[in-house]
This record gives structure tokens, sequence and C-alpha cells, in this order.
């Protein structure tokens, strides 16, 4: 298997890469060492002691794996008593290890193992709970977590290819079997989209359209500075909030959800206040169907 392009995208040094022991972490650690001599991979596993000690064997592999293959120090962590048990707690829990583990290890960032399949899977679910177009593009290739550069070089890599290239180099991984079951609604969406034939390049086609529609407008908002009224006006409240956000932190400017909210009233509703003091030293200003935003004494 040769390297998929994005896999040549990080900087050398050294790289906290996420691994759980499964098929796919283990895939981007065997492809970072096989093509990457440049980046110094540095293993962090997290523990959620879940799955009736399961993870407990996935910790003891993770560990063996890295001595087997003798890449730099591995930095195991785990749930505290009483942590949240839902995704999106389980997810923050881990992000905020793998953030500890590139502080102290002054590494440029994480290398996370998420495929083609996983941002398919992630479109749907935004879809299915309401996502504003231009953020339901799923997950992408580089981003910031928790004030730490993620990477995601396989993401326009399928599973089966990542599964086929460990067959090929007689690598094993641990196979999570709460995969195979209705358990949560992402393994819903896994069967779903494994199922109908066509869904997954359609999500991929919806994901990429999405991210060119946010890229423009923000670019957009680059080009002009201010930001016009209307833009707002005819926008749905949470993509008027997203858009208000977006404009300001352009400007290094953040705002409370108060303030995101005079800003939106001020841009639907012509009797209200004209200017918005949002701190001793910016203001905001609407005039001639537009924001403009002002710093300085």
């Amino acid at each position: 298997m040769t390297p998929p392009p994005p896999l040549l995208a990080p900087s050398p040094g050294p790289w906290v890469v996420g691994v759980s022991g499964g098929a796919d972490s283990v895939a981007l650690l065997r492809l970072v060492l096989q093509f990457r001599p440049d980046i110094t991979p540095i293993v962090a596993h997290f523990d959620h002691l879940t799955r009736a000690g399961q993870s407990t064997r996935d910790a003891e592999f993770v560990r063996d794996l890295v001595t087997r293959l003798s890449t730099s120090a591995t930095y195991r962590g785990h749930s505290r008593e009483g942590s949240s048990t839902t995704e999106a707690g389980l997810r923050k829990e881990r992000f905020q290890f793998f953030a500890r583990v590139v502080r102290e290890t002054n590494s440029q960032g994480v290398l996370l193992a998420h495929h083609a399949d996983d941002r398919a899977e992630t479109v749907l679910l935004r879809l299915v709970r309401g996502g504003e177009p231009w953020a339901i593009d799923g997950l992408r290739e580089r981003s910031i977590i928790h004030h730490t550069p993620v990477h995601r070089p396989l993401l326009a890599v399928r599973k089966q290819l990542l599964v086929d290239y460990l067959a090929t180099i007689r690598q094993p991984f641990v196979f999570d079997q709460s995969n195979d079951t209705h358990a949560s609604a992402r393994n819903v969406a896994r069967v779903l989209i494994r199922d109908t034939p066509g869904l997954f390049e359609k999500l991929l086609d919806l994901a990429n359209a999405a991210a060119n529609l946010r890229q423009r407008l923000q670019k957009a908002i680059v080009q002009r500075g201010n930001l016009a009224t209307k833009i707002i006006a005819d926008a749905t409240p949470i993509s008027a909030r997203w858009t208000i956000r977006r404009w300001l932190a352009l400007g290094a400017v953040e705002v409370e959800h108060s303030q995101v909210a005079i800003i939106l009233s001020m841009c639907v509703d012509a009797s209200a206040p004209r200017v918005l003091q949002v701190s001793p030293r910016v203001r905001v200003i609407r005039k001639r169907g537009e924001l403009i935003l002002l710093t300085g004494a």
C-alpha cells in the first residue's frame, strides 16, 4: 500500500499518535513508521475502563505493540471515577488527555486515524440531528481541539484498505465487538451506510459541498471586512450566530452569548440599537446595511 497523499502533510518532528488498538489506529502507526521516518511517533492510549474489561485488554495490546515496534514512549491514561459515559463525554476526556501529552512531550500535535467511512458516518449523524448546511461536512483533515493541532491523515482512505494493509504486513489488531451491535447511533449509521448502495458516495459529496460553502462564506467575510446585515437576517438563528462569531473571530474578538444575541437583533430589527460596546476598546456599529467592527481607543 502506498501512503495516501494526506499522510505527507504533517510536518517532521514528534507527533502524538492516538492508538486504541483497533485496525484504524494500528494502521496509522504502522504507516507513519513505514513511510514517514522523519516523524517521531509518541503513542498515546486512553483506557475508558468500559466494555466489561475489554478496554483493559486493548491497553495491554497497545503496550505490547509498542514494545515490539520499539517506538517512542507510550502514554497511557484512563477515565476517572464518575466520568461521563456518553460518546461526547468520552471523546472530550480522550482529547483532554491527548492535549496534555502534547504539552508534556513538546510535540507538534495529534495524529488521529479517522478515515473516510468515519467521515460519512459523521455527516449522516449531523443530518439526522439537524446540522446547518456548512456545519455538516463532518471530520476535517486539520483542526484545533483544546488548543491542540489535530491532523487526520487517513481521512480520504476507506477502512477496508487499512484492514487489507494490516493483513499484507501480518499485523494483528483488536476488534471491538460492540461495533457490530446497535448500541449507539454511530453503529446504526455504520450499518445503514454499509447496506445502502451509493449512500457512502452521496454523503461524501454532500460533505465536500458543505465544506466548500463554509470556505466561500469565510472568504467572503474576509474580503469584505464588514458584514452585510442581510446575510444575517436571511439565515436561520443557528447559522446567523455562527456567522457572527466567525466574523468577529477574524478580528480576534471574543463575545459573550448575550452579545451575539444583541448583534443578531441589530441585523433583523431596525429599532434595535445601532451601536454595541463589546468591550472598552471594541464596538460593533450598524451603518448602511452593514456591521462594522471598530477596535482601538
